[in-house]
């Protein structure tokens, strides 16, 4: 990474506006001819490491610099999931259009815990669910809520799967309920993240089949 400078990244909106015209030519560039990249970067372990200064930069550094960092240090470190032949893990989310809607979610930087938070991205949640709940023909009583991750949607799901016990965790954690009979079912195939999610949400042995 460049030396530091005293300059802070952006400091005027026509900075600002020079550096988002720059990220959005860069952006284009790679949904345009994306196959250029190799699908698996050919990265070494600790390249980045060794690339970057061991102490955080005391001074902030021009946008221009940070990104000539991104592209000269960071790129050749990807896995380009939004490649077109990349076919592992599971299916890519990133068309264009989502680009443009992450920017305007990260320029609003909502927190829509509570309604009150952000209205409009409570009650955007509820519409779109309600959408996808009917195409899957689930009846109305489903409900549900957009979650960052596949992780936490798992651990949710263990979640209730427990509540449906009925065993009043919550309140009597689960020293009275030791001789209730929990089993949680997953394939040999299933990430260690879930069966290490069960063992927490269960307390008891998770049987792989």
């Amino acid at each position: 990474m460049s030396s530091p400078s005293d300059a802070p990244a952006i400091s005027s909106d026509a900075e600002f506006r020079a550096a988002f015209a720059r990220v959005t030519a860069w952006i284009e560039d790679y949904y345009r001819d994306a196959r250029r990249y190799p699908v698996l970067s050919r990265a070494e372990p600790g390249d980045l490491v060794r690339a970057l200064p061991a102490e955080a930069p005391l001074d902030g550094e021009p946008f221009d610099r940070i990104f000539d960092d991104f592209e000269r240090l960071v790129i050749p470190g990807i896995t380009h999931w939004n490649h077109p032949r990349f076919f592992a893990y599971f299916a890519i989310s990133a068309a264009p259009v989502t680009v443009l809607a992450e920017a305007l979610a990260a320029a609003l930087d909502v927190n829509a815990m509570l309604w009150r938070t952000s209205p409009a991205a409570t009650e955007l949640e509820d519409v779109t669910l309600a959408w996808l709940r009917r195409m899957l023909g689930l009846p109305d009583a489903f409900a549900g809520i957009v979650y960052d991750t596949a992780s936490i949607g798992g651990f949710t799901a263990l979640a209730a799967a427990r509540e449906a016990l009925d065993l009043d965790v919550r309140a009597r954690a689960w020293r009275p309920h030791r001789s209730a009979r929990r089993c949680a079912c997953i394939s040999p195939s299933t990430r260690t993240r879930t069966s290490r999610r069960a063992r927490l949400r269960s307390g008891s042995a998770v049987r792989t089949s």
